[in-house]
């Protein structure tokens, strides 16, 4: 009896591990259905800086710390693009690059990578919640399937944000491992914010400030095994630090000896209107900043869980459905954001990327 147990176990495994590879085919598949793929200014700044790394490995170099070459339109000579925005995680786009002579060919396999680790990181982090797999896969379609992901993927082309879109789960799993005393939740939690440093900065400092509110909601809330976890958290940082030594030098080194010109600053906040249009018409292209969303299936489908939330008789699920519906709604135009337009928060650029924190 236990054995035919554990044989179930077994093929139910595959089965969802074959439905997760499904659904990061569907996911890829749709962006080249037409023969070809649609590039964006952001998209050309990325593959730019990954086929300079890509000539480098193929003349048996290690890549240049200053990019001279392949540098896209929208930047200027000589940008230090290597330095100031990590490649490591891009080796997902690099080495197809290396193994195609068809451009296409790459870069369906690199979206299709990706989107594999997306899946099975979120994936990963809701069955560590919940055993209850249509829970499990409603939260994997809202992470995977939302259409700001998509607009990140195929439309912005933004390639260093979709890569650490892919590790954000792993954050939260750290932390709550952490939370709940498990010895290796620093290992979780050390590895994704090396991951992330490696792969886009902003996201990176995203995580950061994650990490110190969980400190905080320790130090006022729950203090028990507090200096466990403080030394876990220590020791996730050390990790973090160890894998992330090479771009973390990097843009020390080039901060410290050169006059760097900073990215613009700017808080671009969604548009009730634009977002509400865009939301009813379904729409995958980036149309602006001020107008990304969810899409609607998933916008209708957050705010049924929401409200869900709002009404369960838990405790936990009310302080996480009212945390996510208000920040929601901080993100939009009648927040008078102008007031600190010049202020640290305006690094962030464009609010729409903190919908990643709704879902």
């Amino acid at each position: 009896m236990f054995q035919l147990i554990k044989i179930k176990q077994k093929y139910n495994y595959i089965f969802e591990f074959l439905i997760l590879i499904c659904m990061s085919f569907i996911s890829t598949y749709f962006a080249f259905s037409g023969h070809f793929f649609n590039i964006s200014h952001d998209g050309v700044y990325h593959l730019g800086r990954f086929l300079n790394v890509a000539d480098s490995f193929r003349n048996l170099n290690f890549p240049e710390v200053v990019n001279l070459t392949h540098v896209s339109t929208n930047s200027y000579p000589g940008v230090a693009i290597n330095s100031f925005y990590p490649w490591l995680t891009g080796i997902i786009f690099i080495i197809p690059n290396l193994l195609f002579s068809n451009p296409m060919w790459a870069l369906f396999l690199s979206f299709f990578i990706l989107n594999i680790f997306t899946i099975i990181s979120i994936n990963s982090l809701l069955s560590y919640l919940t055993s209850n797999r249509l829970a499990v896969f409603t939260g994997i379609v809202i992470y995977q399937f939302n259409n700001y992901h998509f607009i990140d993927l195929y439309s912005r082309v933004a390639i260093g944000e979709s890569i650490a879109y892919a590790f954000f789960p792993i954050v939260f799993l750290g932390i709550i491992k952490i939370n709940r005393s498990d010895k290796f939740g620093f290992l979780l939690l050390g590895l994704s914010m090396g991951l992330l440093v490696n792969t886009h900065i902003l996201t990176f400092l995203y995580a950061v400030f994650i990490v110190i509110l969980f400190i905080i909601y320790l130090f006022l809330f729950d203090r028990k095994y507090l200096l466990d976890k403080l030394i876990q958290i220590i020791k996730s940082s050390i990790v973090a630090i160890f894998l992330g030594m090479y771009t973390i030098y990097n843009l020390v080194h080039m901060i410290t000896n050169n006059h760097i010109e900073e990215p613009f600053k700017a808080i671009i906040a969604l548009s009730p209107s634009g977002v509400f249009m865009s939301t009813i018409n379904n729409e995958i292209g980036e149309q602006g900043a001020q107008n990304w969303s969810m899409g609607l299936p998933v916008t209708l489908l957050v705010i049924f869980l929401g409200t869900y939330c709002l009404v369960t008789k838990s405790n936990y699920w009310k302080v996480y459905g009212s945390f996510s519906i208000l920040f929601y709604f901080s993100l939009f135009t009648w927040i008078p954001y102008d007031l600190i337009k010049d202020s640290l928060l305006a690094n962030v650029q464009f609010l729409g990327r903190l919908l990643i924190f709704v879902r």
